[in-house]
């Protein structure tokens, strides 16, 4: 037999990841981690609070972590500091488009040029499946535990909100649910870190990831439901791309 891929040992660790069985952000991980390492220069990450700080021990860089929602504007805070750093902020879908929004929004409105990964499993994870900006109609959550209904709103779609603003270079979707998707994670992230690496502005790549463990499912019917949101509410690909413009400029 011979190992023709490997998950990087500087990424993964002796212990393996700290997330639950089926998450999608172990495989955000490691697509990081390979994008990284084909960057050959360092990159500063900036973790929100939420499940993704479990990525802090896996992390190839430094890494900083500050309060709930404002990892975006403490990137951007690096950023201007230390302009030749590649900074990156990796927030959940409630940081992002919750209690961070307003931050989201101006980092965006700036054009602050960082990358920023949003991993969005539709429920606010880390402190027990609540409802989140993002949970679609008639989904279930602790909160909503009879499925979201139209008395609490419609699920934001806030990558499409931000993307019309011209400070937002790239902003692209992707999803956890297949071989081939987990795939199109390394090329956004890539494409993501070279508009910064070219002197743009934001970057942005959500990515939908299954939440196995909130969403009361085996991971394989995760996986199907990814696919389910990404065929309605949050279609993948590429929703803001201004590279050639700039280029022009």
């Amino acid at each position: 037999m011979r190992t023709v891929s490997a998950p990087s040992r500087l990424v993964l660790g002796d212990e393996g990841f700290d997330f639950c069985p089926g998450c999608g952000y172990g495989s955000v991980l490691l697509a990081l981690g390979e994008v990284v390492r084909e960057l050959n220069r360092p990159v500063v990450f900036i973790i929100d609070i939420g499940c993704v700080d479990f990525m802090t021990a896996h992390l190839p860089g430094d890494v900083m972590m500050g309060p709930h929602g404002r990892a975006s504007v403490l990137a951007a805070g690096y950023k201007r500091v230390n302009p030749d750093a590649t900074v990156c902020a990796i927030q959940g879908d409630g940081a992002f488009a919750g209690i961070g929004a307003t931050e989201t929004l101006h980092t965006a409105a700036r054009g602050e040029p960082i990358t920023v990964i949003v991993l969005n499993n539709g429920v606010l994870a880390d402190t027990g499946g609540q409802m989140a900006p993002t949970t679609t109609a008639g989904q279930v959550t602790t909160t909503t535990p009879a499925g979201r209904t139209a008395e609490f709103g419609t699920a934001v779609a806030f990558l499409e909100m931000i993307a019309g603003l011209p400070g937002v270079t790239y902003a692209e979707r992707v999803a956890i649910s297949s071989a081939p998707r987990i795939r199109r994670v390394h090329r956004a992230l890539s494409a993501a870190f070279d508009v910064q690496q070219a002197g743009g502005g934001l970057s942005v790549v959500e990515v939908v990831s299954p939440c196995p463990t909130h969403w009361r499912q085996e991971p394989a019917a995760a996986w199907e439901q990814v696919r389910e949101l990404t065929g309605s509410s949050y279609p993948v690909g590429v929703v803001a791309d201004r590279r050639a413009a700039e280029r022009r400029r």
